[in-house]
């Protein structure tokens, strides 16, 4: 199921269902890969690797509605 379909059926947000992903992604208890399509997991992860500092905002502003805070959130905790 979608990230959607999933926040649809449980009544929750999507940011609120990309919360809970980012944590059990950061427990080891979630692989990245289910959740990212690796194409994307690279490009997300190459800019963040050089330009995070400690804060999404302008990582998200770099990449606007292409990526969420979300999705930015799982992979700063693969990271």
């Amino acid at each position: 199921k979608s990230i959607a379909d999933i926040a649809q059926e449980r009544g929750f947000t999507v940011g609120t269902i990309e919360g809970h992903l980012s944590h059990y992604i950061g427990t080891g208890e979630l692989d990245i890969a289910e959740v990212i399509e690796p194409a994307r997991l690279n490009a997300l992860s190459a800019y963040l690797k050089e330009h995070y500092q400690g804060e999404l905002a302008s990582v998200k502003a770099h990449f606007g509605d292409e990526a969420s805070f979300g999705e930015l959130r799982m992979v700063v905790e693969y990271l």
